[in-house]
């Protein structure tokens, strides 16, 4: 819960499996997920160089986003949101 992420390259947040269902079930709630911000380390400034995601989605259904903010995911092919974390 109130999860807060920035910057990543890849990901920010990535919930691989989770076999939580029903009232149980596994969620991301109240999230900040910024996927370009203007504190990027100067020495690890390829973020210009990559498409990630806000939070990549589990493998599998009953898996909730729910409370969440997304900003800056304007550029190349990045995204607010990637599905099926790992599937192949």
């Amino acid at each position: 819960m109130n999860f807060k992420a920035a910057d990543n390259g890849r990901g920010n947040l990535e919930m691989t499996m989770t076999n939580f269902y029903g009232e149980n079930k596994a969620q991301i709630d109240g999230a900040l997920v910024i996927g370009k911000s203007s504190n990027v380390d100067p020495v690890w400034d390829m973020i210009d160089s990559v498409s990630p995601r806000g939070i990549y989605l589990a493998a599998r259904e009953d898996f909730v986003v729910k409370n969440s903010k997304f900003y800056n995911f304007n550029w190349n092919e990045a995204a607010a949101l990637g599905t099926c974390s790992h599937c192949g």
